[in-house]
């Protein structure tokens, strides 16, 4: 029986070099959504201003950026051995794996536990 070689290798999660942060908001009351922008302060004074205006109170707010995981002690400039430059990869979500089934984004796996 083949023995299973396991080896433990230590990450890093930061914030992928080539994307900004994106913050954005939208009532809870209505159908009003802020401009998205890099600046989060600007987002709440579009919410505070909104709020002035229809006395609606409530918000969703949403930060999104992308992060990139690199093994420590690697640079993001490493080139794989397909050649692909990892930081220059298209940004997509991963599959899951979610009681035995597969399935292809975060998305459809929360989908999948309501049924």
């Amino acid at each position: 029986m083949p023995r299973a070689v396991l080896r433990y290798v230590t990450h890093r999660i930061t914030q992928h070099p080539d994307t900004d942060v994106t913050f954005e908001a939208e009532c809870l009351h209505c159908a009003w959504m802020a401009n998205p922008s890099e600046d989060g302060a600007a987002v709440d004074v579009e919410c505070m201003g909104h709020t002035g205006r229809s006395g609606h109170r409530g918000f969703r707010r949403v930060c999104t950026s992308f992060a990139m995981v690199t093994r420590d002690g690697t640079e993001a400039g490493l080139v794989l051995s397909s050649g692909e430059d990892p930081a220059r990869r298209q940004l997509r979500r991963p599959s899951v794996v979610r009681d035995n089934r597969r399935t292809e984004s975060l998305g459809d796996a929360s989908q999948e536990g309501r049924s």
